[in-house]
């Protein structure tokens, strides 16, 4: 399972993840803090998988999630959870080798997302 937190939103969001025994999942949650409490927001989106990697985009407003271990194995997909709740996939004519358990940041000054 994979964290992120929208400063925008003002909310913590884990997505995907596995079980001890490789269950995987394709869920999205948000963490409201001032309720103190989750809700599956029920977005369509990336298959179910763990060990994916994520992290938040500020000039998009976004989330960017990127490979993780799914049920066809390692992936190198690239998606957006936007503010409004949705996820996209991004397209590229270049992009790395399918991974998981990579890292992930986003440098604001760069704008770009390594």
């Amino acid at each position: 399972m994979a964290f992120f937190f929208s400063p925008s939103a003002e909310d913590f969001s884990p997505s995907g993840g596995g079980s001890f025994f490789m269950t995987l999942y394709d869920e999205t949650w948000e963490y409201d803090y001032v309720s103190n409490s989750w809700s599956n927001v029920g977005a369509a989106g990336p298959s179910a998988r763990a060990a994916h990697s994520m992290a938040y985009r500020s000039s998009w407003n976004a989330i960017v999630l990127f490979g993780g271990l799914t049920g066809a194995g390692a992936s190198q997909e690239t998606w957006k959870y936007t503010a409004l709740g949705t996820w996209e996939i991004q397209s590229s004519g270049t992009k790395p080798p399918a991974r998981r358990y990579a890292g992930l940041a986003h440098d604001t000054k760069d704008d770009v997302t390594i």
